[in-house]
């Protein structure tokens, strides 16, 4: 007997193919996501230790005015640029959570093939397994007669 054939072999390849895809897809988002988190972190300790720096100057016993100023306009743009990052990371969340969802639809798609592969498999076997029986219970039955057969015959 010839041996099982899922007939929607190549779409359940596929389906894993895109599956495969959508796992990078996420990887990618998720490594995006950490770079904003690292750009987060990075702008915070800046804004940290400038924050350190203008105290320092003022704390000077000749505080330059101008140098003040200066240092309190870059300390606006890194607090500018902290709120355009959280912005960016709230947009990266929502896109990872995009990904996210893709590829637990593409897994579904994936699962439901192979469990139709699975399922044809097993009535594959059990007709298998049926017909085996059958042709073992007709050679025992042919057996049972040809002996039945030499037992007359005697």
């Amino acid at each position: 007997m010839a041996g099982f054939k899922f007939k929607l072999q190549r779409i359940l390849d596929i389906r894993a193919t895109q599956e495969r895809m959508k796992q990078n897809e996420l990887a990618v988002e998720r490594k995006k996501e950490w770079n904003i988190l690292q750009k987060i972190s990075n702008l915070e300790k800046a804004q940290s230790d400038e924050y350190l720096r203008g105290r320092s100057i003022l704390s000077e016993p000749v505080a330059d005015i101008r140098i003040f100023v200066a240092h309190q306009r870059y300390f606006e743009a890194l607090e500018m640029e902290l709120v355009r990052a959280a912005v960016d990371l709230d947009r990266q969340r929502e896109a990872v959570e995009a990904a996210r969802q893709a590829l637990i639809e593409a897994a579904r798609k994936r699962k439901l093939l192979e469990k139709l592969k699975d399922k044809r498999y097993h009535a594959f076997k059990k007709e298998e397994e049926t017909a085996e029986q059958k042709t073992i219970d007709e050679v025992g039955g042919a057996v049972r007669e040809a002996a039945r057969r030499g037992s007359l015959d005697r």
